[in-house]
């Protein structure tokens, strides 16, 4: 499948369960999210409601209810760590100086006190939370990592059998989407946020490390994973599993210059309008798979390797498709900044909390220190920074004629890429034609590397390359 498209404002809704209506009556907010509960559970018996980041008062006069407060220890503002030790810029993935460590999260102190609840109510921590930047905030973090854990010890029976649980929120800047999925949203009114959530996806969520400080774990051992098969409830007494349907997915773009995706690439947010697939994963045009990634579909949405700081690199994503966290996306698109002006920017400001990939799974072909040429083993896919292969004569790396893309240049990646060319079909070739102004800009990068006597020499190679004699388009 084939998409692109430029973001549109005129944007329709696909999910009719989820009501958006205004009301500031806090006390009016509270009884239509009871009702809905207490509808839910037939008011046969009290219903229990454990308390997250809440005063005793907040629940005061709900009727037939009994309340708890869920005790954990709270990150005050002494102890509250910065996000970055969490998200580090770099950790040692080869465990050569043992096993990287995550800074700890208090969660819930005693767990086994709470494995009855109905409900878990909870008011959310903004944090440094705008309009215009996602949030990156330890405390908030913690809050929904503590419904969480309470949420799965109160619905979780076996893998077969869930406890009907409802969790909300309250507040402005509403739950994280990571982990709480507008799929499971049943209402949401003003400051007031009600799921009834998937308790085995959350279950899943729960085995991640609490940031990047840490490579994602899959969550158990291949082919032996208790939630292999997904659960759909067809009658109140009758479950029904089929087998998860995966897909890799790209997005292909007209342009030549695959440089100018800034303009097209938020194309990139239809990934999550495949909906006839549970997960997918994302791998960009310029990306060259060498061996087998099968597996990592075990790992949940988002996963991704890192690109700098607290950042992810979108090249390559493991992707939960939603018709609503599709269109919740597009009206982010045109409130949050992307920091470079395209889809890398903006899925970082919308998904701040995400699992750490191996770098070897998205290896970026860039080389300020080290070996340029071969391709170690252990890597599973090259990205290809700087000028792509196709864009080059196929006699050397057109990077080594400009200085300042040294970087990128490596002979032996190149050769790699022709070789996967020379397998695909004579049909598809000249896909991967030059035009005659492409073969005009290698041509005069070329000249200009000769005229500066760069010293590595590469314009001193003859182009033998063929294409340079046949033009495309």
């Amino acid at each position: 499948m084939t998409l692109s498209f430029k973001p549109n404002t005129k944007l329709t809704s696909n999910t009719p369960k989820r009501l958006h209506m205004e009301n500031k009556n806090p006390l009016a907010h509270h009884h239509v999210w009871f009702d809905i509960v207490a509808k839910a559970f037939k008011s046969r018996r009290k219903i229990k409601l454990g308390m997250v980041n809440m005063m005793d008062e907040e629940l005061h006069g709900l009727p037939n209810t009994e309340t708890v407060n869920v005790g954990f220890e709270r990150m005050t503002d002494d102890r509250i760590r910065s996000w970055k030790e969490y998200f580090p810029e770099w950790i040692d993935e080869d465990k050569k100086w043992g096993t990287p460590k995550c800074p700890e999260i208090p969660l819930v102190r005693r767990l086994e006190d709470y494995g009855d609840l109905d409900v878990v109510v909870a008011r959310v921590p903004c944090g440094n939370w705008t309009e215009k930047e996602g949030i990156r905030d330890a405390f908030r973090l913690q809050v929904n990592l503590v419904v969480t854990k309470v949420a799965v010890e109160s619905g979780w029976v076996t893998s077969d059998l869930r406890r009907k649980i409802y969790v909300v929120f309250m507040g402005n800047c509403g739950p994280m989407l990571e982990l709480f999925r507008c799929d499971d949203l049943v209402l949401q009114r003003g400051e007031f946020w009600v799921y009834k959530p998937d308790v085995a996806r959350l279950k899943h969520k729960l085995l991640m490390p609490v940031g990047t400080c840490q490579i994602a774990p899959p969550y158990s051992q291949q082919g032996k994973e208790p939630w292999r098969y997904y659960t759909h409830r067809k009658h109140d007494n009758m479950t029904h599993h089929r087998r998860p349907r995966h897909a890799y997915v790209t997005v292909l773009h007209s342009s030549e210059a695959y440089g100018s995706y800034n303009e097209w690439n938020y194309s990139k947010l239809r990934v999550w309008q495949l909906i006839d697939y549970d997960k997918v994963i994302f791998i960009d045009a310029d990306l060259l798979v060498l061996k087998n990634i099968d597996h990592f579909f075990t790992y949940p949405q988002l996963s991704a390797s890192s690109s700098n700081k607290v950042l992810f690199n979108s090249g390559l994503m493991v992707v939960e498709p939603s018709a609503c966290l599709f269109e919740d996306l597009m009206r982010k698109s045109f409130k949050l900044e992307s920091y470079n002006g395209g889809d890398q920017g903006f899925l970082n400001q919308a998904f701040t909390w995400w699992h750490k990939l191996p770098s070897k799974l998205n290896f970026l072909k860039s080389f300020k220190s080290g070996k340029r040429d071969g391709i170690h083993d252990d890597v599973y896919a090259m990205h290809y920074l700087g000028l792509k292969p196709w864009m080059c004569y196929r006699d050397y790396d057109c990077n080594w004629d400009m200085l300042d893309h040294h970087v990128f240049a490596s002979d032996s990646a190149h050769q790699r890429w022709w070789e996967v060319y020379d397998t695909i079909p004579m049909k598809l070739k000249p896909y991967c034609g030059l035009t005659r102004r492409m073969s005009w800009r290698i041509k005069n990068r070329r000249q200009r590397a000769m005229n500066h006597n760069l010293s590595d020499g590469h314009w001193r190679i003859p182009i033998k390359d063929p294409r340079q004699f046949h033009y495309v388009g």
